[in-house]
């Protein structure tokens, strides 16, 4: 789709906005598979629990999103305390076209 769009495979994107440096976020294939629960694990010293869908999973995340300062107001789901740690930990770090394997189960948000 991004080549059909701009005849390219590398695009320009301003993530904090147009007056910061753009960042080019690059499409072209083969894309580095990434699996979201393995790689948080490794930048942020996590043991994530395999059952994602158990209660004790869920109170290890809340645990490290204190340690890492990560706010998560409302819904506390497994979910959205991986995404928020995703998000947070890996903000400065270039992931480029990257397809995540990890398939979770979906929580209401």
């Amino acid at each position: 789709m991004v080549k059909e769009l701009t005849d390219g495979y590398i695009i320009k994107y301003h993530a904090k906005g147009l007056e910061s440096d753009p960042i080019e976020i690059d499409f072209t294939p083969p894309f580095r598979r990434i699996d979201m629960v393995e790689e948080l694990e490794k930048i942020a010293n996590l043991n994530i629990l395999k059952d994602l869908s158990s209660d004790d999973t869920n109170k290890y995340l809340i645990d490290a999103c204190a340690k890492f300062e990560i706010r998560c107001a409302l819904s506390l789901t497994t979910t959205r305390l991986l995404n928020k740690q995703w998000y947070h930990l890996l903000d400065n770090i270039q992931l480029i076209a990257a397809s995540l394997r990890s398939r979770l189960v979906q929580h209401k948000m």
